[in-house]
């Protein structure tokens, strides 16, 4: 009997120093398995349809093993000759997208991504006799695919991808001078221009970490 209520003893004296290693290790998995569900990414290079120096930075959060939700801003700088001597041009932009995921064992296809994108942003440019300020809006869909480094770890990865939005344009500022050779004056002109409507392609080149 007293073996008996000795190892009973023995087991429940177990159990309690077994507990906390237990919630640890739980707390450990769900802390893993949280931070798969980040990413962080961004580049610093070449835009290569309007050859303008870009700087992007974004975050994402995975709200299902194949979709996520983005937010990344972006910001365009250029320099060069233009109309009436050098010219400079920038646009600020911020991304709120949905993506979708494909996994399947066919490293092909697998890491395939697609999905819809707001975009805001600001542009402004100038040269020698104009200046310019607009406020943009579109709405845009993409695809490309994420590479991951190590297909162990899946930690380090590329996107690329390309998309393309439809936007609409509104100026808030303008200011031209333009000199006649008539009158020999110049001319100038501060009325808005019209709205306007346009398409903006979206190259992607992404370097990210996935935690």
């Amino acid at each position: 009997m007293k073996k008996i209520i000795f190892l009973i003893l023995l087991i429940s004296f177990c159990n309690f120093l077994l507990l906390p290693q237990q919630a640890s290790a739980q707390d450990t998995t769900k802390t893993k398995e949280k931070r798969k569900n980040n990413t962080i990414k961004g580049i610093i290079g070449i835009d290569p349809f309007s050859f303008s120096g870009i700087a992007s930075l974004g975050y994402e959060r995975y709200i299902s093993a194949n979709s996520s939700l983005n937010i990344t801003a972006n910001v365009l700088l250029a320099d060069n000759g233009g109309y009436g001597g050098e010219s400079s041009s920038s646009t600020e932009s911020i991304i709120l997208s949905y993506n979708y995921y494909i996994i399947s064992r066919d490293r092909i296809i697998n890491n395939f991504w697609f999905g819809t994108y707001l975009l805001g942003m600001k542009t402004s440019g100038s040269d020698e006799y104009r200046e310019s300020k607009e406020n943009g809006y579109g709405i845009g869909l993409y695809l490309g695919k994420r590479m991951y480094f190590s297909h162990i770890k899946k930690r380090m990865f590329f996107d690329i991808g390309l998309g393309i939005s439809y936007n609409y344009f509104k100026y808030t500022y303008y200011y031209s001078s333009m000199y006649n050779d008539s009158t020999g004056q110049f001319i100038i002109n501060t009325e808005l221009p019209k709205p306007y409507y346009s398409l903006y392609p979206r190259p992607i080149l992404l370097l990210g970490y996935r935690f």
